[in-house]
């Protein structure tokens, strides 16, 4: 019985670890890296640089971190900005009907500074 139950323990962490390890950054959507990629899926033109114009602003209205040290322990690309450093983006979030969103990318999936 022990063994049970420890082992529905074990899957259930296990299946909890992979949904957060994969959980999807553009509920509802699909994101792109660039606005090619996004027409290339089938959108209009109209659509993908209204996304990245819309994710651009959204970027730029942040607040600068002081320095790139800050940028790089919440981000994991990082550019200079007036004020400071800001994230880099890495991909826009397009869903039907609503504005861009800027994706950032995870600390940690790519802690070895690959691209």
């Amino acid at each position: 019985m022990k063994k049970i139950i420890l082992a529905i323990v074990v899957i259930a962490a296990a299946f909890l670890g992979y949904k957060l390890a994969n959980k999807d950054d553009c509920p509802g959507g699909k994101a792109f890296e660039t606005a090619a990629t996004c027409q290339a899926s089938g959108l209009s033109a109209e659509i993908c640089a209204g996304g990245f114009s819309t994710a651009a602003e959204k970027a730029k209205a942040m607040k600068p971190l002081e320095s790139l040290e800050q940028c790089q322990l919440r981000y994991p690309h990082c550019e200079p900005a007036a004020g400071g450093f800001l994230p880099k983006i890495e991909k826009v979030c397009i869903v039907a009907g609503k504005p861009g969103e800027p994706l950032y990318g995870q600390i940690g999936s790519n802690i070895a500074g690959g691209h």
